[in-house]
């Protein structure tokens, strides 16, 4: 009954919120000692193709994703406290599965591993979250059997169901399985230097006072944070790129630390909160833009591999070896399937 009472209270304050238009980070419920924000709530209609921007979301989309999680999260709050246990040897299988479709899905894990760096993840805590995950799901699979069955379904089922919505269900779309050559990009120490002084002008203006929200929309250089007044979401330790891992899980409430640099760029940040071992940091991205004559030869290089590729007097995958195996090129191989 307290939890219920809990996410009550919650609910009426996120109403509130949104009556207001406020889109900005915020505790939307408490299940136990576990929190739901706002940005988590977003992601989730993000991934799940509902809304490109929050700014798309109604009310009643929000509610109806809230309480999904809520459900979620009172369900595996309930299969813990009935000590269900989950086979260690199914949960490894399952995360053996579910890495090698990655894994093939990014053409290799080296791939795989620059994707998540870009996205601000190592392989190992991206590993030890896909594993929760899995486990969690688990969980919460064993914890419904066991209190309200297993429903089967036979194919007579599912031969009628499409019988009678054929006309209504959507066709699949039409994919493509794309390969890839990566061409690295480094600025030269003078763009360095200038991230660097432009770096210098904002933690100046951070320590006169300026608003770090107000900062990150004007001079970030991360779209998707920036327009969020810097806003990067709420993570667990592990969960990020050493470097960034290390700062905010060391900042105090409303400190800003930095700049710290990434593959991404340089980063200054700071901590919004935390709670239950989950920081939730707003970050201020500065990147090393290159010279535009090197990325001329850039372009020039790619469109060269490019013509090579279409003519098909060399394998897509040796194309490479014949411009000598430059050290910014690397064959990334299968990338994802793409929807036309």
């Amino acid at each position: 009954m307290k939890i219920k009472i809990a996410i009550i209270l919650c609910l009426a304050f996120v109403l509130n919120a949104l009556a207001f238009g406020e889109i900005e980070e915020r505790i939307l419920a408490v299940v136990e000692d576990d929190i739901i924000t706002s940005s988590e709530v977003e992601m989730a209609l993000i991934v799940e193709g509902r809304v490109t921007d929050m700014g798309e979301a109604d009310e009643d989309i929000i509610r109806e994703k809230l309480m999904e999680i809520i459900d979620e999260r009172l369900i595996l709050l309930a299969a813990i406290e009935e000590s269900i246990q989950v086979d260690p040897s199914r949960a490894d299988e399952f995360l053996k599965q579910r890495w090698q479709m990655l894994v093939e899905g990014y053409g290799g894990e080296v791939a795989l591993e620059e994707a998540l760096r870009s996205e601000g993840y190592s392989l190992e805590a991206f590993k030890r979250k896909t594993r929760q995950q899995i486990n969690d799901f688990m969980l919460k699979q064993y914890y419904v059997e066991r209190n309200f069955g297993r429903v089967d379904v036979v194919w007579e089922d599912v031969d009628t169901f499409y019988q009678i919505y054929r006309d209504s269900l959507p066709l699949a779309p039409a994919e493509v399985l794309l390969d890839g050559i990566a061409i690295e990009v480094t600025p030269d120490s003078a763009q360095r230097q200038s991230a660097l002084a432009k770096l210098d002008d904002i933690m100046s203006r951070l320590d006169n006072g300026e608003e770090f929200s107000r900062l990150a929309a004007d001079m970030s250089e991360d779209p998707t944070t920036a327009e969020k007044g810097g806003l990067l979401g709420t993570f667990s330790r592990g969960d990020l790129t050493p470097a960034l891992d290390s700062m905010a899980f060391s900042l105090d409430f409303n400190e800003i630390g930095g700049p710290v640099k990434t593959p991404m760029g340089y980063h200054i940040m700071k901590l919004i909160g935390r709670s239950g071992g989950r920081a939730t940091i707003a970050h201020i991205l500065v990147k090393a833009e290159i010279p535009l004559e090197r990325f001329e030869e850039i372009v020039a290089l790619a469109d060269s591999a490019r013509t090579l590729a279409v003519s098909g007097e060399v394998e897509f995958e040796s194309i490479i070896e014949h411009f000598g195996s430059p050290q910014e090129m690397t064959y990334v191989g299968d990338l994802e399937w793409i929807i036309v």
